[in-house]
């Protein structure tokens, strides 16, 4: 695959219709364009559209388009658009499909666009530059800065494109967006695929994928019935030395580790039950609470996340048999709630406060 990152030339458009303003069939030089690849099935997506369309409105010598990627009905797309009118004020296309490869999969856009510049999700957005090079890459809702430069001319795409290059390779984009992509093909192939080995494999080349993928493989241990009683060595293991600094890495064992619903830990004689899998659930999410003590900065949550986390962490203690020290994380969950104005919270708290 050819690689796709800042300051290389803009690879062609191929879009199978247009379904809202003027179509094109290529970017032309000296103007510049502003490409979101997103979906209907995406929520942060279907939330970024105000803030595409007031930049469209701020910058009407910019050509915005919204690519439609992995969709499976172009139908779908289109009732969205009709259904949205005039709040989404720019252009809006869908990818050409690709031979081999699902709606799903996604098409030539999300081929040769966003697989090649290795991003992982949507919404994507790519800025072209008047002289057809892409001059940024990220997250649609971080476009306000790097459009500004590129329009008045103060973008340093030389240093931009060097820093680009030097954050791939120090942050091992490359090798974690291969093994994703391999995970992915493995599941695709074989839903039974041993994704432990595929794991362990990328782990033996490269250990500092262990941090990001371990979760990855303790999920696969854990649905394995002949692998539960390793999963939680392995869970030991990750969260005392591979996540021990991490606070996102921990946060998403815990996740793994327990499910409020208990599924699928409870299974038959001679396997871990859900208390066991809760017990290091807390266990990283105690240790959380420890790095957040010693620098608050390090994982700042908006309040409505708080709310998820604390109502999480209140029902792992419950289901690890720790009920007393519930409560001050239920209600931690419910003021975080009211914060967000949101009702999360209320449910952790009465289910812990019949516990008592």
């Amino acid at each position: 695959m050819q690689e796709l990152l800042v300051g290389d030339p803009a690879p062609g458009i191929r879009l199978a219709e247009f379904l809202k303003g003027a179509p094109l069939t290529d970017l032309e030089l000296g103007k510049t364009y502003v490409l979101k690849l997103w979906a209907t099935w995406c929520g942060p997506c279907r939330a970024n559209i105000p803030h595409l369309s007031e930049l469209q409105d701020k910058y009407p010598q910019v050509t915005f388009i919204g690519v439609a990627v992995m969709e499976t009905n172009i139908d779908t797309v289109r009732a969205f658009v009709a259904e949205m009118a005039d709040q989404i004020r720019y252009r809006i296309a869908v990818e050409e499909p690709l031979a081999g490869r699902s709606g799903k999969e996604g098409g030539s856009m999300t081929k040769h666009w966003l697989e090649a510049s290795y991003q992982r999700g949507i919404p994507a957005a790519f800025i072209v530059n008047p002289a057809g090079q892409i001059a940024w890459i990220g997250h649609s809702i971080d476009l306000d800065e790097p459009l500004a430069a590129v329009i008045n001319g103060s973008w340093d795409l030389d240093g931009k494109a060097q820093a680009h290059r030097e954050t791939l390779v120090k942050n091992h984009v490359r090798q974690k967006f291969h093994l994703h992509q391999e995970i992915k093909n493995a599941r695709a192939a074989d839903k039974d695929a041993n994704i432990t080995a595929v794991i362990d494999e990328a782990i033996a080349a490269n250990p500092i994928l262990e941090k990001e993928f371990g979760a990855q493989k303790l999920d696969a241990l854990i649905k394995d019935p002949g692998s539960r009683s390793s999963a939680l060595d392995y869970a030991a293991y990750l969260i005392d030395r591979v996540c021990r600094e991490d606070v996102q890495a921990l946060l998403l064992l815990s996740v793994v580790l327990f499910k409020p619903d208990g599924a699928p830990l409870l299974h038959g004689d001679g396997f871990a039950q859900v208390s066991d899998f809760a017990r290091f659930a807390v266990k990283a999410m105690s240790r959380i609470e420890t790095l957040l003590r010693q620098d608050p900065s390090s994982a700042p949550m908006m309040p409505h996340v708080r709310m998820q986390y604390e109502e999480h962490f209140a029902r792992a203690l419950v289901a690890a048999g720790r009920a007393g020290e519930a409560l001050e994380h239920a209600e931690h969950a419910y003021r975080c709630g009211k914060e967000a104005g949101v009702s999360g919270g209320v449910l952790a708290k009465l289910e812990i406060l019949k516990t008592q």
